[in-house]
């Protein structure tokens, strides 16, 4: 009981200061839709990894979906890949018992990127961005009870949800190794992929902070 207490504690001071937790490497590259589609999508192979998620069919960000998610990256003729490198404070975080505490952090610095995404669509005219995950919008998804989305203006797909490997993108792209947790250790870096689908050759950075 005191330990939960000690972490409750802490979980609170650590957070109030969630920006001194973490630091940043925002990697980008820029390919053609044609060539991303022929070398990193495969919906047959990434729908069924999807199905073996507890999300998949409970948010509306999250197959199986009604459209062809080919066809809805093929509206656009460029995408812009960015890969941010979080890097955790270690002197805070030694292992899996802070997993939350990660997690909330993570999710910080998403909600950042996608409210800056959501303003390049402003910016530059038929677009649309493609977040690093599921979407964090609602704590219960409309689509449980047979709803329609609620933020249809602010919801967005993520490049997996769309049957692409993030994995290899990331690699072959961004030049980042998407690393797992093993043996509760906390991570050298956790890595966040998203995206922004463009008709025009643009030169975008994210900054994500």
């Amino acid at each position: 009981m005191w330990e939960l207490l000690w972490l409750i504690i802490l979980h609170i001071k650590l957070m109030k200061n969630i920006e001194k937790l973490y630091k940043l490497e925002v990697i980008k590259n820029r390919i053609d839709v044609l060539d991303y589609i022929k070398k990193y999508y495969d919906s047959e192979v990434f729908f069924g990894y999807c199905q073996g998620c507890n999300l998949f069919s409970k948010l509306w960000s999250c197959p199986p979906y009604n459209f062809s998610t080919k066809d809805y990256i093929l509206n656009y003729k460029y995408l812009h890949v960015f890969g941010t490198k979080v890097f955790i404070s270690k002197d805070n975080f030694q292992n899996d018992k802070h997993n939350k505490d990660i997690l909330e952090i993570l999710n910080y610095v998403r909600r950042n990127q996608e409210k800056e995404l959501l303003e390049f669509e402003h910016i530059y005219k038929d677009s649309i961005s493609l977040n690093a995950g599921s979407c964090l919008l609602c704590k219960t998804c409309t689509r449980l009870n047979g709803n329609v989305c609620i933020h249809k203006d602010k919801m967005r797909y993520s490049l997996e949800s769309l049957g692409c490997d993030v994995q290899k993108t990331a690699l072959e792209l961004l030049g980042i190794e998407i690393k797992w947790s093993k043996d509760g250790k906390i991570l050298e870096y956790y890595t966040l992929v998203s995206g922004f689908l463009t008709n025009k050759n643009l030169d975008i950075n994210l900054k994500g902070q």
